[in-house]
């Protein structure tokens, strides 16, 4: 993809909302997902499954021309390398899931001049989800808990600070059929 007249900037005093002027993104996302108990014990709907998820984003954003000379060349702010998200996925009849997914993000800038400030490092997130009919009803309870290990990690840096992301969390609920 290629934006020209793309808005952006460091959002401070000195580099406000602005004209960056043209940016480019090439990259590849590729996803995949694998039963490791395929032929197990037939195909049936019903057989029981183990999914290895895979969902990959590779990146190369550039600056190709902007006001400042200084910014050519380098990435535009929340621009990542890469983000990966993989995991397990357990399915088994009827209506009933459980899941341990693994997000991966490289690191990346906050700001277009590539700050050392404005540095967002890497971070990894572990989720844990899981889903059960009750019974042979409409309804399916849901739960899980969102970052797993409860790691520390931002997603975004303002004038004043960081935006600190959620840390270990839990839910709950009751999804209904129709």
């Amino acid at each position: 993809m290629a934006f020209k007249d793309k808005i952006g900037g460091a959002g401070t005093a000195a580099d406000p909302i602005r004209n960056i002027g043209q940016i480019e993104y090439q990259g590849i996302e590729a996803s995949a997902q694998y039963n490791l108990l395929a032929g197990a014990k037939g195909e049936s709907n019903d057989a029981p499954q183990l999914n290895v998820l895979l969902n990959l984003t590779l990146l190369i954003a550039e600056i190709t021309r902007d006001a400042s000379a200084a910014r050519i060349g380098k990435a535009p702010q929340y621009a990542p390398d890469y983000s990966l998200r993989t995991g397990l996925i357990y399915l088994a009849a009827p209506q009933r899931k459980l899941a341990l997914l693994a997000t991966f993000v490289d690191d990346s800038f906050a700001d277009d001049a590539n700050t050392a400030a404005r540095l967002m490092p890497a971070y990894q997130v572990w989720d844990l989800t899981g889903e059960w009919q009750i019974a042979k009803s409409r309804f399916i309870a849901l739960g899980g808990v969102t970052n797993l290990f409860d790691e520390k990690y931002f997603a975004r840096i303002r004038n004043d600070g960081i935006d600190p992301a959620a840390g270990r969390t839990w839910y709950a609920g009751l999804r209904v059929g129709f």
